[in-house]
């Protein structure tokens, strides 16, 4: 889900494709090692946030509160179960700055510090947060740089992407790009 939101996202961002083009050639063609990528493709792991702070991999999150708690003027009874949705949260404006507009820069490793927790929670929050999502974003930078170093993606229409959320959040209508073999890199 993330990886098609990515390259969804890229297809229509020549500013981010161009960037994340750039690094991807710059590494690629001289580290074989994609245990070391993670750290090496910051811009491409802040294309894969970004894309997943637009479209979460986790629908809604329960939780249930085990105290009674006032949140909002709202008072919680022991037992009552509580839901959230990280696409709601991602997209609040006081969470995030023109929070409809694709922008990896905000995920970025010196504006990342700026995003405070729970502010972004694509694996969930907490003590029940995914297991791997640490071991989802290596995968998901690796794939990635992958395939952006073998494709440019071209949008296939102007129509604004649309989501459908079952277990994950997927574009109604199904991927409307065009994946264009990229030329190998000059040696």
């Amino acid at each position: 889900s993330a990886l098609l939101w990515s390259v969804l996202l890229l297809s229509r961002s020549p500013h981010a494709q161009a960037e994340i083009q750039r690094e991807v050639d710059a590494v690629l063609d001289v580290n074989t090692d994609p245990v070391t990528w993670l750290t090496a493709l910051p811009y491409t792991r802040a294309v894969l946030e970004e894309s997943m702070r637009m479209f979460p991999p986790v629908a809604t999150l329960q939780r249930e509160a085990l105290v009674a708690a006032t949140v909002n003027g709202v008072t919680l009874r022991p037992g009552v179960s509580i839901r959230m949705s990280p696409f709601v949260v991602h997209r609040n404006s006081t969470n995030f700055e023109n929070p409809s507009t694709f922008i990896p820069e905000r995920f970025l490793p010196e504006n990342r510090k700026s995003i405070a927790r729970c502010q972004y929670m694509p694996f969930g929050a907490g003590a029940r947060s995914c297991l791997g999502g640490h071991f989802a974003m290596m995968e998901g930078v690796i794939a990635l740089a992958v395939l952006t170093k073998t494709f440019a993606f071209e949008p296939v229409n102007d129509d604004a992407p649309e989501p459908i959320q079952r277990f994950s959040a997927r574009p109604i209508g199904g991927v409307p790009i065009r994946a264009i073999p990229r030329s190998p890199t000059p040696q």
